[in-house]
Order: C-alpha cells, then structure tokens, then sequence
C-alpha cells in the first residue's frame, strides 16, 4: 500500500508543469553584470619545454574547422603552432 502511495505521489509531481518564468521589468535601469573583465594581450614569445629533446610536426590538409571531427591533438597543435 504504501509503495503504491509513493509512486503515485511520485508519478503525479512529475508530471506537473513547471511554473511561469518571472517577466521582465523593460522599463529598469541596466546593471552591468560582468564590468571589470581583464583585457587578453597576446604575448609572441614560446614557452618551451624542459623535456623535449626533439622536433615534432604535424600536417592537417583540407582543414576546415566546422567539421569537429578532429582530436584535441589538431586543436593542440593548432593553437600552439
């Protein structure tokens, strides 16, 4: 008895809508959310590393990168190309 209690109980306030999102107040003054963002500068200098002895290369051909077909390593070697 008890079991069939909770799923019903369980079935029904699932399956009640969620409530009505608040409306927006147009007519407020904006506030600004996120004002003191740091400014990114690239910097053209390569970090190199300690523990690679060796050269290393890597040939993507017909590059297009809306196909996000490619490995993180594509996308590694890009950025750091």
């Amino acid at each position: 008895m008890k079991k069939g209690l909770w799923l019903s109980v369980v079935l029904l306030t699932a399956c009640s809508s969620p409530p009505e999102a608040p409306k927006v107040d147009w007519g407020k003054k904006e506030v600004a959310v996120n004002a003191k963002i740091m400014t990114w500068t690239p910097i053209h200098t390569m970090v190199s590393s300690d523990v690679v002895n060796d050269e290393w290369q890597k040939r993507i051909n017909n590059f297009i990168p809306e196909n996000r077909l490619y490995d993180d390593a594509v996308y590694f070697a890009i950025a750091h190309s």
